[in-house]
């Protein structure tokens, strides 16, 4: 065969000490290295490696993905004990691997490249039964894999002049991998439940409702339809991978460990849940797990009365799915910041950035602009890139954080039509270019995609509570209300809850409400003060009731948030005259 280059993640393993075991006794320790690269082989094949060269004392094997080749070589340090079980003596060889991403050559019967060698280097860090990475490689391993990572910092390798960095990696406490044996039968199984291979963006299993209620037949019938409403429902968000419903529904009664049935889904997160009758109440508790980190994300509780439940569904659906969605990306980017180095990997980058955008400070939307800058320069194709770009500096001009509002609005509404050409089905895309929308006063336009990011997913509780926003802008305060509202149900936990807050401000401002809007006003600035269009509603809104302390306190605020701001760096899209004369008549009252 002729020699073919390719990009592979290379284990390289060898025995540690093995000339002390040789000089023990050179047939038995040959036989015994023999069995113990033999059954690293095993390891290797049933996670989807090759393995390619084997003399001596040492082993050479390719993967195409690094999270096999990490979990084929826990897994041989895990099981392996049990094999040397049997074995009498001190003859026990004891393995050391490295694992490395790089290019290499491979031939009829050897495998070279730089990548072999890094490989090679990295093993000789590493004590027996330990394995070391290549910093590179633990940056594309997904968090869902219950590993623990150990960083080794900056290794000056012997032929290189570069250092690498490395570290030790080593299964979370408590967790068991899968045996060779038990590996197997798994991909067979998932095979033959059509289950796809593990991916790159979060995924999440959702386990039957289990039905704890006084009339079985008939709750048994509704826990099954809300677990398949719910798969249904998840299942339209395009930032989550949701597994099929014949795989989740083979647990059903299975007393297994959450981190057992998520390995062998092969999935991140689970979502559980328990339904029960409390007299007249009908209760269901859901809570989503980490699985491999044996972490829970989030917990909540409801309650409806079992007469009326059938009419309150698609509230349950659509409030659990918008808290699982904000939570997955809230964790995703939590599990990223908490890591010692942070990794140059695009995906992980998104992931911190979505975390900076709900922090929704000048700071951390300026950074979250940054990461997206980032990807879209190594990835010019990243619709989300574009999105959180989009995003970030929305928000940045909403909150009144910009020196050229025109532009960072015109330059958030280019991003989010970039993100929505590159990719059309992301309601969030729809959602973020329908907000510029509204700041520049396209109301129509931003009505139409709100509804093209609810056509795409009925879910999306984001899409509902910023048509409220346009609608309140438009003057339509009963409406708005509504569609805020049912953001506000939906998702409860929102970080940026604060936003729907203001928009129930704005619509009791257009019905000349305008106490009830200063009390609106104050749940939005107790959850974040640094917000220029709410100080200053406020200050009109009690300019227009001719409170002179409410004014005085109000000013006094808003000086103390934005000291250099002027009213003119307000910027309030109303499209009725009248709303717009109110505005002017309170900041005037209020001596603004």
């Amino acid at each position: 065969m002729a020699t073919q280059s390719k990009l592979a993640v290379i284990l390289h393993a060898d025995v540690a000490g093995s000339t002390a075991l040789v000089q023990k006794d050179e047939r038995q320790a040959h036989r015994r290295i023999q069995d113990t690269f033999e059954r690293l082989s095993k390891s290797i094949s049933a996670y989807g490696g090759r393995p390619h060269e084997m003399r001596g004392d040492a082993l050479v094997a390719l993967f195409s993905k690094a999270s096999d080749a990490v979990s084929a070589a826990l897994a041989f340090h895990q099981h392996n004990p049990e094999s040397d079980s049997w074995l009498s003596g001190e003859l026990q060889p004891q393995l050391r691997i490295g694992i490395a991403l790089g290019e290499v050559v491979v031939g009829d019967a050897t495998i070279t490249g730089a990548g072999v060698i890094v490989a090679q280097r990295l093993e000789q860090l590493a004590q027996g039964g330990e394995v070391v990475l290549q910093g590179a490689v633990a940056e594309v391993i997904p968090n869902r894999f219950p590993f623990d990572y150990t960083s080794l910092g900056e290794q000056q390798l012997k032929g290189f002049d570069t250092p690498i960095r490395a570290c030790t990696v080593a299964v979370m406490r408590g967790q068991v991998l899968p045996s060779p044996e038990a590996q197997l039968v798994l991909d067979e199984d998932r095979a033959a439940q059509g289950a796809p291979p593990p991916q790159s963006k979060p995924s999440i299993a959702v386990m039957p409702l289990l039905n704890m209620a006084l009339r079985d037949n008939e709750h048994e019938v509704l826990a099954d339809g809300l677990t398949d409403d719910l798969i249904t429902a998840l299942s339209r968000l395009h930032a989550l991978f949701v597994i099929a419903r014949n795989s989740s529904f083979t647990f059903r009664g299975q007393q297994l460990d959450a981190r057992e049935i998520a390995w062998q889904l092969g999935v991140q997160y689970l979502l559980e849940g328990t339904m029960r009758s409390v007299g007249p109440t009908l209760r269901i508790n859901a809570q989503l797990i980490d699985a491999p980190r044996n972490r829970h994300v989030w917990a909540d509780t409801y309650e409806f009365r079992q007469d009326s439940f059938h009419g309150a569904q698609d509230e349950f659906i659509r409030s659990v799915v918008a808290s699982v969605q904000t939570q997955i990306t809230l964790h995703e980017g939590e599990v990223e910041w908490e890591k010692p180095r942070p990794s140059p990997n695009n995906d992980c980058r998104l992931k911190r950035a979505w975390s900076s955008i709900y922090r929704c400070s000048g700071e951390s939307l300026t950074q979250a602009i940054t990461l997206a800058d980032e990807v879209i320069a190594s990835e010019p194709n990243s619709s989300t890139a574009y999105q959180v770009r989009a995003i970030g500096l929305h928000h940045l001009a909403y909150l009144g954080l910009v020196s050229d509002w025109q532009t960072a609005v015109l330059d958030a509404n280019e991003a989010a039509q970039k993100a929505v050409d590159l990719f059309e089905r992301d309601e969030y895309s729809h959602w973020i270019l329908g907000s510029t929308f509204v700041l520049l006063r396209q109301h129509s336009r931003a009505v139409a995609e709100y509804h093209r990011a609810i056509e795409i997913n009925p879910n999306c509780s984001l899409a509902y509570g910023s048509l409220g926003t346009a609608l309140a802008w438009a003057g339509k305060g009963i409406a708005a209300i509504e569609s805020n509202d049912i953001a506000i149900r939906s998702n409860p936990r929102d970080p940026l809850i604060f936003l729907r807050f203001f928009v129930r401000a704005l619509a009791h401002f257009t019905m000349d409400d305008f106490a009830e809007s200063i009390e609106w006003i104050e749940k939005c600035l107790s959850r974040n003060r640094i917000f220029l269009n709410a100080h200053l509603l406020r200050i009109a809104c009690y300019g227009l009731l001719d409170s002179a302390r409410g004014v005085d306190e109000a000013k006094s605020n808003w000086r103390r948030a934005f000291p250099e701001a002027s009213v003119s760096d307000g910027h309030f899209p109303f499209l009725c005259e009248k709303d717009l004369n109110n505005l002017q008549q309170g900041l005037n009252r209020a001596g603004l």
